[in-house]
């Protein structure tokens, strides 16, 4: 019936005796007044989705027109924020106000689950069956089709036990952004070089978490202020002895890749699986059987050390200390802080630089939700197959700056445009715009050199480096790297992109070349060394020994209480009255630094213009 109203006012339109021209505005207001009004209540942090603030897309406003073009629906976002998880729980808890999504961290998704706060993901047939208001447009669910297989096959061993039943993680959460818990650090710190370390040295010393407990860093580093992240750090360290030989195992092919994750996901969430620890631990050669109480009182035994050793405590304040290059040297980052950091520091001449330790390091994941509390499931689920789309999740991804749990095409394409360094020399750049040069069909401009070459020719030559580039003749990137002194590395996503591809090969266009990493050799250990791009996607040989700290379950009380004995113990004077000083300071630089809207785009571009003059 709604249709038909639609369709006789606007051939009333086009009837009249003598018709105005009929605007778009016209049409789309007619359409809203003919549609059904629904509503849809959304809870996110605050500043995590793009706005349409600085030349971004308004996502909420597009899902809109979306919903509208295709449903005949007048949708109304009932969008809200807040600052922490533990905020959100307790809303939830309390029925202060009913939700229909809402965006999380993965430990947060197990004690909603636990709760019975969350209802699954509807798929397949019921998928459809949920879409009453129309399946075309929304026939693919993209998060299935683009989700980043990595994460998907990495989330997927996680389970919640409800009762006698086991409940999937994965079944009740759709990714959204992703990243690591890192060091971020600055080898050239004026302090290590006093203390007899180059900057080779720093770089080797922070592939080992081993480092942070060592004199040469003492008192140049703050522990993050956030009880899982620092005790994931102290387990590292408690258990590396585990780690390294089951990573020795695993490089010299006596233990497979998956067994090999399997493993130091046991040690690394032992808490929640101690008799599979322990048998993992006999497996090892050790014959001591360990309880939760002695695995957290050896953590809180590493943390009092760590702490002993560090500058103190931070929340966010580690990351704006660290670029200047004068108050610190090292600081616990997740990865995204670590992107828009590394960029940040160089307005000081300063070159941060990030890393995943050898052994291993915490993978996190925040994801949407559906409440229990949900009145309207099918638009919280049409809203994921909205952002999930790849196009829209490389839109806000270029205004929040993390990183995407999205993969396919145009998540790809957004990577080479940031960090494949190959791009300057095949295509067109604006150097006012700040940007690549595209054409009206919104692709990208090949140089006039390239153009007599038909796809299949450019596409090897971007993929090899075989052939005339510039007007020189190379045999392949490793070459061209070599003749002309670059020192670029090639890095494969495949793990990353590989199963969500169209238009592009797998195992092929899912190598980038970068120069933003080094080999460095010191005390005759190598390591590899990495900064923005390294922070942002984790290089493929890297990512086996990633793992996920899941939620401590019946332990987190016991947890909570060790760590706050570890914050609770004295700070020397000295270090007491410096950093009372330095929040006074620095109350108005984090202030700039949490309004982080368009920031890292206007950084990118800045990246983009130097790679173009190299």
């Amino acid at each position: 019936m709604k249709n038909l109203i639609i369709l006789s006012s606007l051939a009333y339109l086009f009837a009249s005796a003598n018709p105005a021209p009929i605007l778009k505005s016209e049409i789309r207001q007619i359409r809203l007044d003919a549609a059904e009004k629904i509503t849809l209540s959304i809870y996110n942090s605050e500043d995590y989705i793009a706005t349409g603030e600085d030349d971004s897309m308004d996502i909420i406003s597009a899902f809109k027109e979306k919903v509208l073009a295709e449903d005949n629906v007048d949708i109304e976002i009932a969008y809200s924020t807040f600052d922490t998880n533990e905020i959100m729980l307790s809303n939830l808890q309390t029925g202060a106000q009913n939700y229909d999504l809402i965006c999380t961290s993965d430990y947060m998704v197990e004690k909603m689950m636990a709760a019975d706060l969350v209802v699954p993901f509807l798929e397949g047939k019921d998928r459809e069956a949920l879409y009453s208001h129309g399946l075309s447009g929304w026939e693919t669910d993209t998060y299935l089709t683009y989700g980043s297989p990595f994460l998907n096959h990495l989330y997927g061993n996680i389970y919640v036990q409800k009762g006698e039943e086991s409940l999937k993680v994965t079944d009740y959460m759709r990714g959204y952004m992703w990243g690591t818990l890192g060091i971020m650090y600055n080898p050239n710190f004026s302090v290590y070089s006093d203390r007899g370390l180059s900057a080779d040295d720093v770089k080797v010393d922070m592939s080992d978490y081993a480092s942070l407990w060592d004199s040469h860093y003492q008192g140049t580093f703050q522990i993050k202020d956030s009880m899982r992240d620092s005790y994931a750090i102290a387990l590292l360290q408690a258990y590396k002895e585990e780690f390294e030989t089951l990573l020795d195992q695993y490089q010299n092919g006596t233990l497979s890749e998956e067994q090999y994750n399997k493993d130091i996901n046991i040690i690394f969430n032992n808490i929640c699986h101690i008799d599979e620890f322990n048998e993992l631990s006999k497996r090892l050669g050790k014959e001591e059987k360990v309880t939760g109480d002695k695995i957290v009182d050896l953590i809180q035994t590493k943390l009092i050390s760590l702490k002993d050793n560090s500058y103190g405590l931070e929340v966010d304040s580690g990351k704006t200390d660290i670029q200047t290059g004068t108050r610190t040297g090292i600081n616990m980052a997740w990865s995204g802080d670590a992107v828009y950091a590394i960029e940040s520091a160089e307005e000081y001449g300063v070159e941060l630089y990030y890393s995943v330790p050898r052994i291993g390091g915490n993978v996190w994941l925040d994801a949407w939700v559906i409440p229990s509390t949900v009145k309207n499931q099918e638009y919280a689920q049409k809203f994921i197959d909205f952002l999930s789309d790849p196009e829209i999740a490389a839109a806000n991804v270029d205004y929040i700056g993390y990183t995407s749990a999205i993969a396919g095409d145009s998540i790809l394409e957004q990577t080479r445009e940031w960090y494949d360094v190959r791009m300057s020399l095949f295509y067109q750049y604006d150097d006012e715009a700040g940007d690549w040069v595209r054409n009206d069909d919104d692709e990208l401009v090949l140089l006039d050199e390239y153009t007599s070459l038909n796809e299949e020719e450019f596409n090897n030559l971007f993929r090899s480096g075989a052939g005339k580039i510039g007007g020189e003749t190379y045999t392949s990137w490793e070459d061209y790297s070599t003749k002309n002194d670059l020192g670029w590395t090639a890095v494969d996503l495949s793990y990353f992109f590989n199963g969500s591809l169209e238009n592009f090969e797998d195992n092929l266009d899912t190598i980038f070349w970068t120069d933003e990493y080094e080999e460095v050799t010191s005390d005759g250990l190598t390591v590899t060394a990495g900064r923005a791009f390294y922070a942002q996607y984790p290089a493929g040989d890297t990512v086996a020994s990633l793992m996920v700290m899941e939620d401590y379950g019946e332990n987190n009380e016991y947890v909570l209480r060790m760590w706050e004995i570890v914050k609770s113990g004295s700070t020397p004077l000295t270090v007491a009255i410096i950093l009372i000083v330095e929040a006074v300071v620095g109350v108005t630089v984090l202030g700039y630094f949490l309004i982080r809207n368009g920031i890292s785009k206007g950084l990118r571009k800045k990246r983009r213009e130097e790679k173009k003059s190299q």
